[in-house]
């Protein structure tokens, strides 16, 4: 038994080498965390980058 994202099997789903048997199993969310170096200037792309992942999650309906 394996645990992927379906675009990862889906070729095998469609040609029955693999099985879905779980079809109704949700996972859980999963964090998404950034990682940067806190002892140097912070470049500015990377600070819009990481103010728009944390708005665009903050208002997406996550249970």
């Amino acid at each position: 038994m394996i645990y992927c994202r379906d675009y990862m099997v889906e070729r095998e789903v469609e040609t029955k080498n693999l099985e879905i048997v779980l079809s109704g199993f949700v996972a859980p969310p999963q964090p998404v965390v950034a990682m940067y170096p806190e002892n140097r200037h912070l470049a500015s792309k990377v600070r819009a980058f990481i103010d728009f992942v944390v708005e665009m999650f903050a208002s997406s309906e996550v249970p």
